[in-house]
């Protein structure tokens, strides 16, 4: 060991180095590590009793001597007793994670230079792949959550490119049930994808690359995604926003699970939804639609009679929290409507008329002012609750100051107004952020398909088709054949925004896969899917 340490701290050295003595030095240190054996990487210094207190990740900063350092965590890893007695090359250590090592590699994980983990991201996935396996052995989905979020935030700070960590991490947030730990990563629009047979341009230093160009299966930074775990995240991420109520953006997740091309009809241009998956789904939902028809009617007896009636259902679909959801939004819709009949109505009137079937909704005065106070708070009701008799919430007065009971006074209204417009600032500024980061996003997307092999050999093809066209029209252009007419297409058009074969899982994606419609159904079923690469998954 006290031969190998000044090699392998001697990187980076104190003075700037140009992007190619960069290149040309780090890729030395990496093959210089991967010829190390495990056992040199653990040997304790020679002034040191217990290995680990003057071990080599004593010495090293993880965000200055990344490589060394993951190459040393994973050297720990290995050199459990556990994984010594049975453990393989596609065994996966597992770590204690009340352990010293379990608590560096997270800290790692927090610190690391993401510039040099580009040139080891099979051994940086491998360090994923333990803090996910450590995690599901001890049964506490939690201690992954962070060390996962941070990884993907300090690689790819955007995260716009889907990559195999993502799927894990979105997954470990909902057995947890963290939902808004997720948030980070499932609030950015995924625009990339990895690609599988890219590969680091030796003549471009890689950190003047596009994120599309490192994070690939190739550089190791992400396994190969199947078509299925593409659905998965956008299913796991609908039921995260379902469990944070954010509607709308749950249903663009879900969304995109069900109008993902199947087997069944693929069609060249992308269509809501096919005429399969629709059928399909719709057969699956009939008792979901007639809560929907029951809820828009209004009628709060028959909501709760056929709530009773397909309890069974929701029960075995895991969607019973959901549809309890319904219930409560219900009550809400109830609480809103009445700003249509009373400028002030008391908390007891409101829960007198609440009042439907005690096993299903309460009608206590303070379970009603607790709605009240929440709708309030949410800005879902614009109102305000006094209190005469705090003893007494049924006493408590609601007074609606909604368009529909405007204030008197034109100068109260005006500084209404005005303290609406500026409510509405914020999320405005989020909005535009957003569409300048898609706008972003797209112009990058056009210029990459434009200079891709398929739209090259679309374009040609399709010159071949207008040539040929052109020639069989112009032999009659003096009768009206009108020959310059070609074939109609116009190469400005690019590929368009789907191609049959450039879907993750190949070219029929969804039988690759085994993705049944009827499956979608039954999504909170998370142990149904495995989490690691396909090497690893029966050792876990």
């Amino acid at each position: 060991m006290d031969k190998l340490l000044p090699q392998i701290m001697a990187f980076p050295p104190d003075s700037t180095l140009s992007d190619t003595q960069y290149e040309t030095q780090i890729k030395s240190l990496v093959q210089t590590l991967n010829r190390t054996p495990t056992s040199n990487l653990t040997e304790p210094t020679k002034d040191g009793e217990d290995p680990l207190d003057v071990s080599i990740l004593q010495i090293l900063d993880p965000t200055k001597h990344t490589l060394p350092y993951l190459y040393t965590l994973l050297a720990y890893a290995r050199s459990t007793p556990e994984y010594q007695a049975k453990g393989t090359t596609k065994t996966v250590p597992v770590l204690d994670p009340r352990g010293e090592v379990f608590l560096k590699v997270a800290h790692f994980l927090e610190a690391f230079d993401p510039r040099q983990v580009r040139y080891a991201g099979v051994e940086f996935r491998k360090l994923i792949d333990i803090v996910l396996k450590s995690a599901k052995t001890a049964k506490k989905p939690l201690l992954a959550v962070r060390p996962l979020q941070m990884a993907i935030l300090r690689l790819d700070p955007t995260p716009s490119t889907l990559t195999s960590t993502h799927v894990y991490f979105v997954r470990s947030c909902l057995e947890a049930k963290t939902y808004r730990a997720a948030l980070p990563i499932l609030d950015r629009d995924i625009t990339e994808f990895p690609m599988a047979a890219q590969t680091l341009n030796s003549l471009t230093p890689v950190n003047k690359q596009a994120k599309w160009s490192y994070i690939s299966t190739s550089s190791g930074i992400s396994a190969k995604l199947t078509y299925a775990e593409h659905l998965q995240y956008h299913l796991y991420g609908a039921m995260v926003y379902i469990g944070l109520k954010k509607w709308e953006r749950a249903s663009e997740f879900l969304e995109f699970v069900i109008t993902a091309p199947n087997a069944a009809a693929r069609p060249k241009m992308p269509r809501p939804i096919s005429a399969i998956v629709d059928k399909t789904i719709r057969a699956i939902a009939k008792p979901y639609d007639t809560i929907v028809d029951v809820f828009q009617s209004g009628d709060r007896q028959q909501l709760h009679r056929e709530f009773e009636a397909g309890l069974n259902m929701w029960r075995n679909d895991n969607n019973t929290g959901l549809l309890y959801q319904v219930l409560e939004s219900f009550q809400q819709f109830t609480i809103r409507s009445l700003e249509n009949i009373y400028s002030t109505v008391s908390i007891g009137e409101i829960s007198r008329r609440l009042s439907i079937d005690q096993e299903t909704s309460s009608s206590d005065p303070f379970d009603v002012e607790q709605s009240v106070l929440k709708l309030i708070s949410h800005s879902s009701l614009s109102a305000t609750l006094s209190h005469p008799h705090p003893s007494f919430p049924e006493q408590a007065i609601l007074t609606f100051s909604s368009p529909s009971h405007p204030p008197s006074s034109l100068t109260s209204h005006s500084t209404t107004d005005t303290n609406e417009e500026e409510s509405h600032h914020p999320a405005l500024s989020t909005h535009l952020q957003r569409l300048e980061t898609l706008k972003a996003h797209i112009k990058r997307l056009d210029h990459k398909i434009g200079l891709s092999k398929d739209y090259i050999q679309w374009l040609h093809k399709a010159n071949k088709e207008g040539e040929a066209n052109t020639y069989g029209a112009g032999g009659n252009s003096n009768h009206g054949g009108g020959g310059g007419a070609g074939a109609g297409l116009d190469p400005g058009l690019g590929m368009g925004w789907y191609n049959d074969d450039a879907g993750l899982g190949g070219s029929d994606p969804a039988t690759a896969a085994g993705l049944d419609p009827a499956s979608i159904a039954a999504h909170d079923d998370l142990d149904a899917t495995g989490m690691l690469d396909e090497d690893v998954m029966a050792d876990l």
